[in-house]
């Protein structure tokens, strides 16, 4: 997948500025057709033609403490508000029910947020990845959170770094 989108980008770079013009206003109508899962914040939403759009690899990053986690359990929620249930892998341990319940009491919502949440503990490379393959189609949407800490903790020396790097592009383009 991660080369179909290096390919399709580099076409699309090499387009004169009309096609490209072109290209990209199709591009966001095609954005307003797909589902899209609200983030909470207009603003945000609006930078985003919408919220983050199902069935696409997004990959949020940033320094400790910068709110990741909690916006992808308010992506949880709005996705389970739109009728889905949701896969949640922790490679950290950091899963907290008690956040979903907080933010189950400020919606207007009724549903049992936690019954539409499949919690998975990764300890391991070898776990992330296996639980990967054989995900169920069950799901409007899977947050990995973190997707790289596994990664980072098992792979730490120098000498391992190639190894590290190429696991994890084979991973990201599986």
């Amino acid at each position: 997948m991660f080369t179909c989108f290096a390919t399709l980008f580099s076409r699309i770079k090499a387009l004169p500025p009309l096609e490209k013009q072109k290209f990209l206003k199709f591009f966001l109508l095609f954005l307003r057709i797909v589902d899209m899962i609200s983030t909470g914040l207009q603003k945000l939403d609006k930078s985003l033609s919408g919220g983050i759009p199902n069935a696409v690899i997004v990959d949020i990053f940033g320094k400790n403490g910068t709110g990741k986690t909690q916006l992808l359990l308010q992506l949880a929620i709005n996705s389970i508000k739109n009728g889905g249930n949701v896969l949640y892998f922790d490679t950290t341990g950091g899963f907290r029910p008690e956040r979903i319940l907080d933010i189950q009491k400020t919606s207007e919502s009724q549903l049992d947020f936690l019954n539409h949440i499949t919690v998975s503990r990764l300890t391991n490379t070898s776990e992330q990845i296996n639980s990967i393959k054989n995900i169920d189609n069950n799901f409007s949407l899977i947050l990995i959170d973190n997707v790289t800490d596994l990664f980072s903790y098992e792979y730490q020396k120098d000498e391992s770094v190639f190894e590290k790097n190429s696991l994890f592009m084979k991973y990201m383009h599986d």
